[in-house]
């Protein structure tokens, strides 16, 4: 992550990086804590051979996405893979981690989003089941 000096830059980068990426999953964070989880996933990314700025920002983005511990969640055994396929660049690694997780947190946001509709209206859910059975 380069000289010491070179962290005060970097975390400046990071905190901007999570804010304006992902304003919903860091709003609730303080920057010090967001730094913080930054921090401790620069730490846990060399397990993965994950060392630049960009697949840490990645790697980082992710734990916001799916929940800080992530990467050692044993439901979350696709990550292990992810992270440890041989076949893959560390780039690829990082930023298929990275679109994955995203992907994740949207279907489930539509599968609730789908949800709360037909909480709020079943009726209207009803007839839409028998128009797509139809």
């Amino acid at each position: 992550m380069g000289e010491s000096g070179d962290m005060g830059s970097v975390e400046g980068r990071a905190l901007s990086y999570l804010r304006s990426g992902l304003p919903a999953e860091a709003g609730p964070f303080t920057d010090d804590e967001l730094l913080e989880r930054f921090r401790s996933c620069a730490g846990r990314c060399a397990a993965y051979g994950l060392t630049t700025e960009e697949q840490i920002l990645d790697f980082t983005a992710a734990s916001c996405l799916l929940g800080e511990r992530f990467d050692s969640d044993p439901e979350n055994q696709w990550v292990a893979e992810v992270l440890n396929d041989p076949e893959a660049s560390p780039d690829e690694r990082a930023a298929l981690l990275l679109a994955l997780a995203a992907t994740i947190v949207e279907e489930a946001s539509v599968e609730m989003e789908e949800a709360s509709l037909e909480e709020t209206n079943p009726e209207q859910a009803s007839v839409e089941e028998t128009r797509g059975g139809a």
